[in-house]
């Protein structure tokens, strides 16, 4: 599996880094009205994706680099999953019952 490395962006309006990656194309269809939930440190965001998104933009809430290198890779993890399961479709599962 390819990694690609996403690095926080420092926007000039807030103390706060910036994270943003770009929804890969065989994604983007199916997330368009939809809204993602995603964990940042101890709270949560959402992000609707519309018909004009390209990209994930959330501040990362913090300004301590150690923080914000765990919570980039924390984010990139979640939206990884994310559009793995997107891509995967429902999945039925079989439980072993009694």
């Amino acid at each position: 599996m390819l990694w690609t490395i996403v690095k926080p962006v420092r926007r000039p309006e807030s103390r706060y880094h910036l994270f943003r990656k770009r929804i890969p194309n065989d994604v983007l269809p199916k997330l368009q009205g939809r809204t993602l939930t995603i964990k940042v440190g101890t709270s949560t965001t959402q992000c609707r994706i519309s018909e004009k998104t390209r990209e994930i933009k959330v501040s990362l809430r913090t300004v301590e680099p150690g923080e914000v290198r765990k919570r980039q890779a924390d984010v990139s993890a979640q939206l990884e999953r994310q559009w793995r399961a997107i891509r995967n479709g429902p999945q039925i599962t079989t439980g072993s019952g009694p």
